[in-house]
């Protein structure tokens, strides 16, 4: 039974007789809710290091900590909640300079090395505003000059292809950003007396690619910034980078020595020579950094200090005191991370999967419940019974991808019907008696299973690709697929369960797929590639085919008449008047009687059903009307002006098509043909099918209210299903099945001991990515997630170089770049029509606020994008011809 929890509160004033026993209830359930390990040794993930005298300072669950070399137990420095890293010592010890997440910008930052309040020092938001972290972040804090006046970092501000960055210096005290004289860089260590840099040129230090010898290798440079010549120190096939000048040497992290991880090495000026310093096997180090007193680094979740010039090593040990509050289990919005869903039989309910749970909800009346409640395990791909009562899914409770059902309603457990070795599954279809469920997998099969005894056979394989589109027959006794031929064309197949043999219906002359069978056993239809419909190109000799897909129905039995057989005025009854709704009786649960096929001459009894060519998909079949989706034609950014995808039904009887939803993403058609749930950007309806409430054209569907969507997730518990499903991902998917030659179970234990040290997402990205980068493959990236931070607050800026005036305290327009204001997205706000400023034009104030040097211009528009902004401008730093534009 279902009770109504509002706001009693007359009830609850006079409850005082059960307060205690709840409030030892509610003791209890909060133990249960804390997080595996609550209590012990407080250990985190630890970053991105620092070190100067006997202090280290790294960031640690999204913030800065700082504690003793000798170790013990580290004191937090920020508290944001935005992600806070690559902390950096001022010469002298007493500032910090970091890359902040405050604001919901990576931006850099300055703090005291006692903690306090933090100094923003940079206002230039990212140019790529999603921008995964392999790439780095931007506003990169690199390294100090040697005079502690200025900080370096890395940004993208000013680069013409993203994935690269340059060097920039801001001052300390604060002021505008100026570019570092070298045309790209990563990674950079001052010499001790600042006139050279040893360098990388390239910048790929938050890729996880280990044993990497391609294009993107980096070698150490030294630049000199007097003669501005560059001289190259190594030339190893693979990686050489964090380079750390100390005195006569420089050392670096290498991948060249035999163990072939990255170990630091050095390299002394004098000699040219090499020598390796550090021997790890099992783990490569992480992001060194050189502090006054020798090199500190990470290494296998462990943090090291390697003493200059004696360079003795010693471990680290370290408390990290985080309250948890990126870890404790946290209620979320799922209705935000919808990614399937399906409709229950009579149209009353919705059936979500989201954030990996199982969720219904109602049309109109009713509560919305979570089924699964499983924060340790995933569950998707959900799918209705036939009667109602149960619902089917995948999940990977067991540690595999497995086929699970559970009641509806809720009031019952999982049962889970395969025991699967490997592999993932996907689409459980029931068959309309509600006894076997189909499916597919990654291994390109197509399943059938007994819901009762739990027997599973294979019906059929596709070497080219996976088996996603499949449909039930009527009677629960065929099974219709399409299959990749030799040519790589899809041709649809039947499957008799009877025989356990299968059949084409098609020839691989056009690609055929997304079979559906009318649910009176009369017709199979399906969609074929069979127009053409070549377009010329406007710029180029060239042509394209668009718009090829149509709808085409096989008579399932020989003999009968084809569905659009000539009609006579005089000849018609009047149920060839009334739609195919009309005549057919009401639904019920349950398959039908056996129907006959005749699969002699089957593939010559087809025909085009008499709807325009298009952007055709999913197909769905109920009584004597057929459902499809049409999209609209795109370039590469979006939809063609004018054109909106649509869900059409089209009537047999009638032999009419008729639009129901327009636009829409995508659609699920209850199993009694009366109802569908649209999905449209983020929101989902339910709305009714019957054809003769729609001549007047689509209507707006009532949207779902998704608020009741909340899931109560355990971080911990979710990190740890992703780590093992990231790891299966690659067993089950890497090209090479012998996973580059790599004990992939050893690799997963390896890194499945850093799991007790994640304290925020970025952690379990960063361990996933290690863990893949075992395989010695460039593109195998990790990202996404929650993500720390708030709302971001971006900085408007006016496609243009500034330019300082010192003498007179002024910024001036040295460079306006002139876009292309007849393209969106290209234009360059000072050259529109009507504004008035020209190449060399002073600055003078932003909105009111006036502007002088040293304060960087680019603290007044923080918070502008996409909105306007009057600026004062003049001719000349004393004011001529000052104006507002």
């Amino acid at each position: 039974m279902e009770i109504d929890c509002r706001d009693h509160s007359r009830t609850r004033r006079h409850a005082a007789g059960w307060r205690a026993a709840a409030y030892a209830l509610a003791l209890g359930l909060a133990a249960l809710a804390l997080p595996a390990g609550a209590g012990a040794a407080q250990r985190a993930l630890v970053r991105f290091p620092t070190l100067h005298g006997n202090t280290i300072v790294f960031s640690a669950a999204g913030s800065l900590w700082r504690v003793e070399r000798q170790g013990g137990t580290a004191q937090r420095l920020t508290t944001d909640s935005g992600l806070d890293l690559m902390p950096r010592f001022s010469p002298d010890g007493k500032e910090i300079a970091f890359t902040g997440g405050y604001d919901g910008n990576n931006d850099v930052y300055v703090i005291s090395a006692e903690g306090g309040p933090v100094r923003r020092l940079t206002f230039h938001s990212d140019v790529v505003p999603d921008a995964p972290m392999r790439w780095g972040p931007d506003n990169m804090v690199v390294t100090w000059t040697p005079d502690g006046k200025n900080i370096m970092f890395l940004s993208r501000r000013t680069t013409y292809n993203s994935w690269f960055g340059q060097l920039f210096l801001v001052p300390e005290a604060g002021g505008a950003a100026t570019r570092f004289p070298v045309p790209r860089g990563g990674v950079t260590s001052f010499s001790p007396d600042g006139s050279k840099i040893a360098y990388n040129r390239i910048f790929r230090n938050f890729r996880t690619w280990k044993r990497y010898y391609g294009g993107l290798a980096q070698d150490i440079w030294i630049y000199d910034l007097g003669t501005h010549a560059v001289e190259r120190v190594t030339d190893w096939k693979g990686t050489d980078t964090y380079p750390m000048w100390y005195g006569g040497t420089i050392y670096f992290a290498s991948d060249r020595g035999p163990e072939k991880r990255l170990n630091l090495w050095a390299y002394d000026l004098a000699s040219k020579r090499f020598r390796q310093v550090t021997q790890f096997k099992d783990y490569d180090i992480d992001w060194p950094s050189l502090g006054d007193t020798g090199i500190v680094f990470g290494c296998g979740g462990e943090l090291y200090t390697l003493d200059l010039p004696s360079e003795k090593l010693e471990k680290v040990a370290v408390d990290v005191p985080n309250d948890g509050v990126r870890t404790r289990p946290r209620w979320v919005d799922a209705s935000k991370t919808i990614s399937g869903f399906d409709i229950a039989p009579n149209g009353k309910r919705a059936l979500f999967e989201a954030r990996g749970e199982i969720f219904t909800v109602p049309a109109e009346h009713g509560n919305t419940r979570d089924l699964t409640r499983t924060s340790g395990a995933r569950e998707q791909d959900p799918a209705w019974s036939p009667d109602g009562t149960s619902v089917a899914y995948v999940t990977d409770r067991t540690g595999e991808a497995e086929i699970a059902i559970r009641p509806a309603d809720g009031s019952g457990s999982e049962q889970i019907l395969t025991d699967r070795r490997k592999g993932y599954l996907y689409d459980p279809t029931w068959s309309p008696d509600g006894g076997k469920v189909a499916f597919d997998d990654s291994d390109h099969a197509l399943w059938v299973l007994d819901v009762k005894d739990r027997k599973v056979i294979k019906v059929d394989a596709d070497p080219r690709a996976e088996m996603h589109d499949f449909a039930w027959s009527p009677d629960a006794r065929w099974l219709a697929y399409s299959k990749a031929a030799d040519n790589d064309l899809r041709q649809i197949y039947l499957y008799s369960l009877t025989s356990a043999t299968a059949t084409p219906v098609t020839k691989a002359f056009t690609s055929d797929f997304n079979p559906t069978f009318d649910p009176q056993g009369k017709y199979l239809y399906f969609i074929a590639l069979k127009h053409e419909n070549p377009v010329f190109s406007e710029s180029e000799f060239n042509v394209a085919t668009l718009k090829m897909a149509g709808i085409y129905a096989a008579t399932l039995q020989a003999g009968e008449p084809s569905p659009f057989a000539p009609r006579s005025d005089e000849g018609a009854t009047q149920d060839d008047k009334k739609g195919g709704d009309d005549k057919a009786e009401a639904w019920k649960p349950g398959a039908s009687a056996p129907i006959r096929i005749d699969l002699a001459g089957l593939g010559e009894r087809v025909v085009p059903l008499p709807v325009p060519a298009g952007e055709i998909a999913h197909l769905g079949a109920a009584r004597g009307r057929v459902f499809y989706l049409t999209a609209p034609v795109k370039s590469f950014e979006n939809a063609l002006h004018g054109e909106s995808s649509e869900l059409h039904a089209f009537d047999m009887a009638k032999r009419k098509d008729t639009v129901l939803v327009s636009p829409l993403d995508d659609y699920a058609l209850s199993a009694d043909g009366t109802a569908v749930l649209t999905k449209d950007k983020d929101a989902y309806a339910i709305s009714g099918t019957a054809a003769e409430a729609k001549e007047t054209g689509p209507e707006k569907p009532k949207e779902l209210d998704l608020s009741h969507m909340q899931a109560l997730v355990d971080p911990v518990a979710e990190w740890n299903e992703m780590f093992h499903q990231a790891w299966r991902l690659e067993r089950d998917f890497f090209y090479n099945p012998k996973m580059n030659g790599v004990d992939w179970p050893a690799v997963r234990a390896s890194y499945e001991k850093l799991l007790p040290e994640l304290a925020c997402r970025e952690d379990l990205n960063y361990v996933i990515g290690e863990m893949i980068g075992e395989l010695g493959n460039s593109h195998t990236y990790v990202g996404g997630g929650d993500e720390l931070g708030g709302k971001k607050v971006p900085t408007g800026l006016l496609g243009v170089d500034f330019g300082v005036d010192e003498k007179a305290g002024r910024y001036f327009f040295k460079t306006i770049y002139p876009g292309d204001n007849a393209h969106r997205g290209y234009a360059s706000p000072l050259t529109e029509p009507g504004v008035n400023v020209k190449q060399g034009a002073y600055l003078l104030a932003v909105a009111g606020r006036e502007l002088r040097v040293p304060t960087d211009p680019y603290s007044l528009f923080v918070n502008t994008l996409g909105g306007t902004v009057t600026l004062t401008v003049a001719d000349a730093a004393a004011g001529r011809n000052r104006r507002d534009v």
